[in-house]
């Protein structure tokens, strides 16, 4: 088997993928342009649901490709993800927040 079919296989059999990759932290140009944001979708893969997120310059920006004759509503599940999403990153920033508070706790703690 070699590799085109090897990496067809993977992707015809896989049902979620993420990647950790980073974009980049500082907006960029492109030929002297000022580049807005930054977008790439795969539309080949054979799944009913593909998202991609990709972070740029301090800012997310996600991609949801459904197959209408499974996904009807497309607007209503790009919002649930959206608010799912933003749950999540409440509770982190709480989580956060707890973290320092008690960290500050304990240092004032120790200095008296």
């Amino acid at each position: 088997m070699d590799e085109f079919e090897v990496r067809v296989r993977i992707l015809c059999n896989t049902t979620f993928s993420i990647s950790n990759m980073v974009g980049p932290k500082e907006k960029m140009t492109f030929a002297g342009h000022p580049v807005d944001y930054i977008k790439a979708m795969n539309t080949s893969l054979p799944h009913a649901i593909v998202m991609q997120m990709l972070s740029y310059a301090g800012t997310a920006f996600l991609q949801i490709l459904v197959a209408k004759d499974i996904i009807h509503d497309h607007e209503y599940f790009a919002k649930c993800f959206e608010d799912a999403l933003l749950e999540m990153k409440e509770a982190a920033v709480a989580r956060i927040e707890n973290k320092c508070a008690l960290q500050q706790g304990r240092e004032k703690h120790h200095k008296i």
